[in-house]
């Protein structure tokens, strides 16, 4: 594992990625580079108009879900990804945000989606820890 929060994992077909944070928003912050990591995203300009975002789910897993889903519906039908995002946790499964969405120059690999597969976030001594998978 690097410094990233990240490390690929090998996977039949899909993309997968055990995340490590010290804590929800980190783990947030660790999906969302490991999305951008397996998307080969090139950002093309400089950063657009930032935006409020509210996510409210039944659990922690659904909620990681739901966010990098939401990133994913913005690079389909605008062409923008997240170059930045500011995350506060309004309760254990609620999160307001400020992203920022700026043009994708490229991105290689496209993700269907963000999948439940082995989906569960573990409480360890060092923080949070999960297995997130693409499906491409």
């Amino acid at each position: 594992m690097d410094n990233r929060g990240f490390e690929e994992l090998e996977h039949t077909a899909d993309l997968a990625y055990r995340l490590h944070a010290a804590d929800m928003e980190s783990l947030l912050h660790t999906a969302t580079r490991a999305l951008h990591h397996a998307q080969e995203l090139v950002f093309d300009r400089p950063a657009g108009r930032s935006r409020s975002l509210s996510l409210t789910s039944f659990d922690r897993e659904t909620l990681l879900v739901q966010w990098l889903e939401e990133e994913l519906f913005t690079l389909a039908t605008d062409g923008l990804a997240w170059c930045s995002w500011d995350i506060s946790m309004t309760g254990d499964a609620s999160l307001r945000a400020r992203v920022t969405p700026t043009p994708a120059a490229s991105y290689q690999v496209e993700i269907k989606a963000v999948t439940f597969h082995h989906l569960h976030i573990s409480e360890r001594e060092q923080g949070l820890e999960t297995v997130i998978v693409f499906d491409v």
